[in-house]
């Protein structure tokens, strides 16, 4: 938890501007992040769903979250609000998380995940929370 009087959000485009900034007054607003203790704590949890929103080949390069599922940041929009629960069950193999569920986004270092965050939230998805520290934050805590 962050304990500043104020706080502020923004997502960057590839070429540097700012597209999207989101201010908050309370602290208490900005609980949608989680760090690498709730992400480990996501084994013995069943319901939450970790999505990966790198690309297939930077997970054959660098390694996954173990129980993460791939869905490229490209991709989030089109699985989340346009797939059936079938055709989503089908491709990723688990069921299509709905608007309720628990779902942890995830990428190398945060910036795609605060993309992929952002956009699930504007679809409904009330549960949507980030792992900022990502891949690499993962697998620097476990290497200890």
């Amino acid at each position: 938890m962050y304990n500043f009087p104020n706080i502020c959000t923004y997502i960057k485009s590839n070429n540097g501007n700012i597209v999207h900034m989101r201010f908050f007054s309370n602290t208490a607003e900005i609980n949608y992040i989680v760090d690498f203790n709730e992400v480990k704590k996501l084994k013995n949890n069943k319901e939450a769903v970790l999505i990966d929103v790198r690309k297939p080949e930077e997970l054959a390069e660098h390694g996954s979250i173990p129980g993460s599922i791939n869905i490229p940041l490209d991709d989030i929009e089109k699985s989340l609000k346009d797939l059936s629960e079938k055709d989503f069950l089908k491709k990723y193999g688990i069921p299509k998380p709905t608007p309720d569920s628990p779902i942890i986004f995830s990428c190398m270092k945060g910036n795609r995940s605060t993309k992929a965050h952002t956009l699930a939230q504007t679809l409904g998805y009330k549960n949507a929370k980030n792992y900022t520290g990502g891949w690499t934050d993962w697998a620097e805590k476990n290497k200890k």
